[in-house]
């Protein structure tokens, strides 16, 4: 039985438009073998991909004992939310009411 166990990678190559990430996973496949992570749970935000700095080291699982599909094992990037939006707006304002009581010499 395959139990999923992780593994450290080091990132061979990644591109933040296209999401692609390719690593080396020493303890499985030696230094010169080449895995791609699977896009499986992954996804854009605003066309940009969340991906890992070339060279860095990152954890990955599989879902078999033949690698079918490499993982990497991370916490989701939290995109922007209403609230995040609405807090931009509300200091937009204040933003512009004090330039607006600068421009007429009013200081509070």
């Amino acid at each position: 039985m395959f139990d999923n166990p992780v593994y450290r990678a080091i990132v061979h190559y990644s591109d933040s438009s296209t999401g692609l990430i390719r690593v080396r996973v020493p303890v499985l496949s030696g230094a010169s073998s080449i895995l791609d992570i699977s896009y499986i749970g992954r996804t854009a935000y605003n066309g940009v991909w969340a991906v890992p700095e070339i060279g860095s080291q990152i954890v990955v699982t599989a879902d078999d004992a033949n690698l079918t599909n490499v993982f990497w094992v991370q916490v989701a990037p939290v995109p922007a939310t209403a609230v995040d939006l609405a807090e931009v707006l509300v200091r937009l304002n204040e933003l512009e009411l004090y330039r607006d009581a600068l421009l007429l010499g009013v200081f509070e």
